[in-house]
């Protein structure tokens, strides 16, 4: 798809979302009904306003991209944008996307949960026992491992059997929620970096990995590109933005941060950035609404519900996509305080935050 204009969204549509507002049987989401809406949600996921809106105006010029390619793949939306490729051996830019394509099926493979060829579907269903897992896998788990430990357990990836239970779209009863809470735990998750394998010591616990895994693989697209001597380029994984570059007359790219809850795809501000990553992550976009009250899909750990820290966007800008995904999730549950001292870790980091009174906070802005 090609993209014209002075601005082009960034799309921020989970498909898996989208079974809460298309369609239910039972009460329950019916991974059936996607094949039926997934052309509904490109077409969508084109033309609204999602987290990110890149304007590409500098100094009164429009700077387009040479090709560009939108398509479905890790249950979102996804767009990458070419600005300029050189090279002794460059490639073609329908092959280059094409390249982009095989990374996220690549990495599609090994960390959807619902798939069973993938690591974590074999870490969920193994009993407890261990698994070998890929190198990709192991760092990631170990990452997330981390920053459960800095955050003391308030992000957690064997969150997951809560996961399961929201996605039902309707609020669990309070005895559901207790039951799954009592499988999740980060001490439950053991690795061995070593031997990359990993076990869960509760046979009923089970690993998500989608708070980290669609920036990570920003990156990895990021590399491949790069390799195939792409000099200028935007990665959007669902609002996950990666950027390479600058723009050919090196000017920088302008990501409009969204306004919560804005319908008509008001900015708050917009960030100016060259070759970093930009990740939001909001409660606004994600969520279904039980007796007048809205339910988003960011969970705390610690009470089995939507968080409620008073954050509801968080965007980090930062060069590395797998951090600022994970971090920006992060933030979200722990709430303004506790996440400036987490971010105070990152020197590199900047952040920008929305209240739910409306009020724009600012780290590391100078």
């Amino acid at each position: 798809m090609k993209i014209v204009g002075k601005t082009h969204f960034i799309s921020f549509t989970d498909a898996k979302f989208f079974y809460i507002i298309f369609k239910y049987k039972d009460g329950k989401m019916k991974r059936s009904y996607l094949n039926k809406i997934i052309s509904a949600i490109v077409l969508i996921s084109c033309f609204i306003c999602q987290a990110f809106i890149l304007t590409s105006c500098a100094k009164n010029r429009i700077v387009e991209p040479v090709a560009s390619d939108t398509f479905l793949s890790l249950d979102t939306v996804i767009t990458v944008s070419i600005y300029k490729i050189s090279g002794d051996d460059t490639m073609s830019y329908e092959a280059v996307l094409s390249e982009a394509k095989k990374v996220c099926e690549k990495y599609n493979t090994l960390f959807d949960p619902d798939d069973p060829s993938s690591d974590i579907y074999k870490i969920n269903h193994a009993g407890g026992k261990s698994v070998n897992i890929s190198e990709d896998t192991a760092y990631l788990i170990e990452k997330s491992l981390d920053l459960s430990l800095k955050t003391d357990g308030n992000i957690d990836i064997s969150i997951y059997p809560l996961k399961l239970l929201w996605n039902e779209g309707k609020v669990p009863s309070p005895d559901d929620i207790n039951k799954a809470l009592s499988h999740v735990g980060y001490k439950n998750i053991i690795l061995d970096t070593d031997k990359n394998t990993v076990c869960l010591s509760d046979p009923e616990a089970a690993i998500d990995l989608g708070f980290i895994a669609k920036g990570y693989i920003a990156d990895k697209i990021k590399e491949r590109l790069i390799s195939c001597g792409v000099k200028s380029a935007i990665i959007d994984l669902g609002g996950n933005v990666q950027t390479i570059g600058s723009k050919p007359d090196n000017s920088t790219f302008n990501i409009g941060i969204k306004k919560p809850f804005s319908k008509n795809g008001e900015v708050i501000d917009t960030v100016n950035v060259s070759d970093i990553s930009v990740v939001t992550a909001g409660t606004y976009e994600r969520y279904f609404e039980e007796d007048g009250k809205i339910y988003h899909h960011i969970l705390d750990p610690s009470t089995g519900y939507p968080a409620d820290s008073g954050i509801v966007s968080a965007t980090i800008i930062y060069p590395e996509s797998t951090t600022a995904d994970a971090l920006s999730t992060a933030c979200i549950v722990l709430g303004y305080d506790k996440a400036v001292k987490l971010l105070d870790d990152h020197p590199m980091v900047r952040a920008v935050f929305v209240t739910d009174s409306g009020e724009t906070l600012y780290y590391n802005y100078k």
